[in-house]
C-alpha cells in the first residue's frame, strides 16, 4: 500500500512556476505603464544608460527622444519594451 501512495504523489500535477511570472510581470505592466517615475540615472540612449524608480522599483530606461535626461527629472512610462522602460520627461528637457 506504500508504493500506491508513493505514486500517488508523484504524479500529482505540479503548478507552473512560468505562470506565476507571467502573471506578476502583468501585474507590473499594469502598474508601471502610465505612471511618473524619477530618473535615478541619468537617461542616454547614445551611451544605452539610464535607470528611473517607479512604484518603489529601479527599471532600466530608455528616453523616447533621443536628448539626455537628467537625474531627478519627472518621466512618464509609455512603454515596455523587454526590460526596460521607455519614458519621456513630463516637462522639456534644459538644454
Amino acid at each position: 500500500m506504500e508504493d500506491t501512495k508513493n505514486n500517488q504523489s508523484n504524479t500529482q500535477p505540479k503548478k507552473p512556476k512560468f505562470l506565476v511570472r507571467v502573471l506578476l510581470f502583468l501585474l507590473a505592466v499594469l502598474v508601471v505603464l502610465g505612471a511618473v517615475a524619477v530618473v535615478t540615472q541619468e537617461i542616454d540612449n547614445r551611451s544605452a544608460t539610464g535607470q528611473v524608480k517607479v512604484s518603489g522599483q529601479i527599471w532600466t530606461a530608455r528616453s523616447q527622444g533621443e536628448d539626455p535626461i537628467p537625474v531627478g527629472t519627472s518621466v512618464t512610462v509609455l512603454r515596455i519594451e523587454g526590460v526596460k522602460l521607455i519614458v519621456q520627461a513630463k516637462a522639456p528637457v534644459p538644454v
